[in-house]
Order: C-alpha cells, then structure tokens, then sequence
C-alpha cells in the first residue's frame, strides 16, 4: 500500500504543504488504531482489513509527509537524515522480534495471529 500508494499521495503532499505535519499525526494515528484494532480481533478478514488498508494508509501518509519535511529541513546533511530515518525502520524490526518471544511465551494469542499473517 506504501509503495503503490506513493505516486498518488506525493502530489497531495505537494498541493497541501502547510498541512504536512498534521498529516504525520493523523498517519500515525491511523496506525496505532489499526494495531489496537487488530490485536483484539479473531478473525482474519478483520486482521488484513486493518493491517492493509488502515496501517498501510497510516504509513503512507506518514511516509510521504516525512520525506518532504526531511527534504526541506536538512539541506546540507540530507543523505545523512535520510539513512537514519530509513534504518529506523530495520532497527525496530529486528527489535520486535526480541519482543515477540515473550508475548507468546504469556499466551498472547492475537498478537502471535497477527504477526504470523503479515
């Protein structure tokens, strides 16, 4: 939804760019609803409903926001903030995994269904 969803979002972000941070706190809140939203569900439909279309929406538009902030804050050091905002990314998956172990561990069942689709 990201990546497909980015040459349409980009245009948008250009057209209303005085509204680029308030675009990163509602895609951000779209992704934690969609997380809560899916951890408390039993059914998959509902699991990729939210996990595709709510999270994958959040992200883009999170996504699309930040890298026009990024673009236009640092000038000199761009390829720089740009390395660390894309590693943010690897970091906390792999920190995640260390995450999992105990939440299975307790039983907690959703979440396991959750990471295990997607």
């Amino acid at each position: 939804m990201m990546f497909l969803g980015s040459p349409s979002a980009t245009p948008l972000v250009i057209k209303y760019y005085k509204w680029r941070q308030r675009m990163v706190v509602a895609g951000f809140t779209l992704c934690v609803i969609s997380q809560i939203r899916a951890s408390f569900t039993s059914s998959i439909a509902i699991l990729v409903a939210s996990q595709d279309a709510l999270y994958g929406t959040g992200v883009l538009v999170v996504y699309a926001s930040l890298v026009s902030l990024v673009n236009e804050w640092f000038i000199q050091r761009r390829g720089l903030a740009y390395g660390i905002m894309f590693a943010g990314g690897g970091v906390s998956g792999a920190g995640l995994l260390f995450l999992e172990w105990p939440l299975v561990k307790h039983g907690y069942q959703s979440h396991h269904l959750r990471e295990s689709c997607c």
